[in-house]
């Protein structure tokens, strides 16, 4: 992602001390900020493709308790 879409690696949500958060281990998944508004206006703009492409259905995956309550 991070070379197809550049901007995307402000997207990256980070730790108190400032580091990115990885999920997993190797390869490292860094997990999005899924409150910025690059990452969301990416989300909308793929499932609207998707939509418009015909698809019938979408799976929302890792919403996990971590990311708080706010987002």
């Amino acid at each position: 992602m991070f070379e197809k879409v550049p901007e995307s690696i402000a997207w990256v949500d980070r730790l108190e001390d400032g580091s990115p958060f990885v999920f997993y281990t190797r390869p490292n998944r860094y997990m999005a900020d899924i409150g910025h508004p690059g990452w969301l206006n990416l989300q909308r703009q793929r499932v609207e493709a998707a939509a418009r492409a015909g698809a019938d259905a979408f799976w929302i995956d890792n919403t996990f308790a971590y990311h708080g309550r706010e987002r």
